[in-house]
C-alpha cells in the first residue's frame, strides 16, 4: 500500500512539473478553444491572415496574446498600435498579490529601456490593467476594444522574466521566434508538435528585422525548446547555432534593450520621461534541457568588457541621431555583433 502511494505520489509530482512548465497561457483552466482565423494590417497596410484561438469571448494568439474580443469577425482587420512616445498608463489591481515583484519589473523596464510605465491619471484613457488573472497573459499594443486591456499577472506568474515578457507584449513584441526570418535562426521540429498546438509555431510574416532587428535567442520573449512537445524528453526547435541556448525567463536581455529601442525609435526627447542610470543586466539562465554543453573560452578582461559596453552605448547614442536609415542598419548590425562578443566571452556573468 506504501510503495503504490509513492507511485501514486510521483505520478503526481510529474503532472504538475508539467502544467508549470508552461505558465504563460490565458486562462489555462479553459479547454475549450475554437481554432478561427482573422487577418492583421501592419503599419504599411499590408494584410497578413492568422491563426488565433477563440477561447471564452476572446481571441487569443500563439496561447498569451490577446488579439481582441470574439465579436471580430473573420473579414475583421486588427492593426497592432504602438503607444504614443512608448508611454505606457498602467492600473495595478487593488490588493493584487504580486504588487511588489509587479513594481520591480516596471522599474526595470523604466530604468533600462526607453518605455515609460507610468500609473494612469485618467482610466478613461488608453491604458493597461494588470490584474491577478488565470494564468499569464496580455494584450499587444494600444487597445483597440474600449480604453484598457487586461495584463494578467497570475499565480505561477511571478518570476520578473514572466511579468516583463507580458509587459513586452503589451508594448508591441510578439514571441522572438514568430520573427519573419527565424529559420535562418532556429530548426523547428514539427514532428514533435503537438498538432493542436502547431499555431503557436507559425510565423509572423509582418515581424522581423526591420522591426526589432537581429534575431536575439537570449530574448525574454523566446520560447524554450520543448514547448507543446509530443514527448518533452525531446526538443521541438533547436537554434541553428550549437553554441546557444533559448528560453530563459530570468529578465531582460540586452537585445531586448536594444529591440525595444528600435520599435521606438521616434519618441521625443522632450516627453519627461525622469533620468534613470542603467544598471547591469542579469546573468541569464536557461532550461538545462535547452543549454549546450559549454565551450571553453578564454574570458575577456573586465576592461575588455567595459570597452564593448561603452561601444553599445556609443553606438545607440549615434543611432538616435543619425537620419540615414541604411546607417542606422550598419550600427543595429554592430551592436548586435558586440553583444554576442559580451556573452561569449563571460562578460554577462
Amino acid at each position: 500500500m506504501k510503495f503504490l502511494l509513492l507511485i501514486m505520489f510521483f505520478l503526481f509530482s510529474m503532472n504538475a512539473n508539467a502544467e508549470q512548465q508552461r505558465t504563460e497561457k490565458f486562462n489555462p483552466q479553459i479547454i475549450k478553444r475554437i481554432a478561427t482565423q482573422i487577418t492583421i494590417e501592419d503599419e504599411d497596410g499590408k494584410k497578413y491572415p492568422i491563426n488565433v484561438r477563440k477561447v471564452g469571448k476572446s481571441l487569443i494568439y500563439q496561447d498569451d496574446i490577446v488579439i481582441g474580443e470574439a465579436v471580430l469577425s473573420a473579414s475583421g482587420i486588427r492593426k497592432f498600435l504602438r503607444w504614443d512616445n512608448g508611454i505606457i498608463p498602467f492600473y495595478i489591481a487593488a490588493n493584487h498579490p504580486l504588487k511588489p515583484q509587479i513594481l520591480q519589473a516596471i522599474e526595470t523596464l523604466n530604468r533600462e529601456t526607453v518605455l515609460w510605465y507610468v500609473p494612469a491619471s485618467n482610466t478613461g484613457k488608453d491604458h493597461i490593467s494588470i490584474i491577478n488573472g488565470s494564468g499569464c497573459y496580455s494584450g499587444i499594443g494600444i487597445p483597440i476594444f474600449g480604453d484598457s486591456h487586461d495584463v494578467s499577472i497570475g499565480p505561477g506568474c511571478g518570476e520578473q522574466g514572466t511579468i516583463i515578457h507580458e509587459l513586452l507584449h503589451t508594448a508591441g513584441l510578439f514571441h522572438e521566434q514568430s520573427r519573419s526570418d527565424r529559420d535562418k535562426y532556429v530548426s523547428i521540429y514539427w514532428n514533435n508538435i503537438k498538432k493542436a498546438e502547431r499555431d503557436n509555431y507559425e510565423k509572423a510574416p509582418w515581424y522581423g528585422a526591420k522591426d526589432i532587428d537581429f534575431y536575439n535567442w537570449n530574448s525574454v520573449m523566446h520560447y524554450s525548446c520543448n514547448e507543446f512537445a509530443i514527448d518533452s524528453s525531446k526538443k521541438t526547435m533547436e537554434p541553428t547555432n550549437a553554441r546557444v541556448a533559448i528560453g530563459q525567463r530570468t529578465g531582460l536581455s540586452l537585445g531586448d534593450v536594444v529591440a525595444i529601442r528600435k520599435m521606438y525609435s521616434s519618441i521625443s526627447p522632450n516627453r519627461g520621461k525622469p533620468a534613470m542610470t542603467p544598471q547591469p543586466l542579469p546573468a541569464l539562465i536557461h532550461p538545462p534541457f535547452c543549454t549546450p554543453t559549454p565551450i571553453i573560452v578564454t574570458p575577456a578582461s573586465q576592461a575588455q568588457c567595459n570597452t564593448w559596453r561603452t561601444q553599445i552605448s556609443n553606438l545607440e547614442e549615434n543611432s538616435d541621431e543619425t537620419l540615414d536609415i541604411n546607417e542606422r542598419k550598419k550600427m543595429f548590425k554592430r551592436i548586435g555583433e558586440i553583444e554576442k562578443l559580451l556573452q561569449t566571452r563571460g562578460c554577462n556573468q
